[in-house]
């Protein structure tokens, strides 16, 4: 669990994962003010699909 106190009006900040992590996960981000009131969620999903494809075409 990470938690981070900031204060200003336009605050950015990027976060890298590391991918031992696992393949497939899900994080949640939650931004609150000092008080403690919740102004905004985010769901973070990261999974991995391989997909083969076939096509079939007619010899003229």
């Amino acid at each position: 669990m990470y938690n981070e106190k900031v204060s200003g009006a336009k605050i950015v900040r990027n976060y890298q994962f590391d991918n031992a992590v696992g393949n497939d996960y899900e994080l949640t981000f939650t931004i609150s003010n000092t008080k403690g009131k919740t102004l905004s969620s985010y769901n973070v999903n990261r999974s991995k699909k391989i997909t083969n494809e076939v096509a079939v075409s007619k010899i003229k």
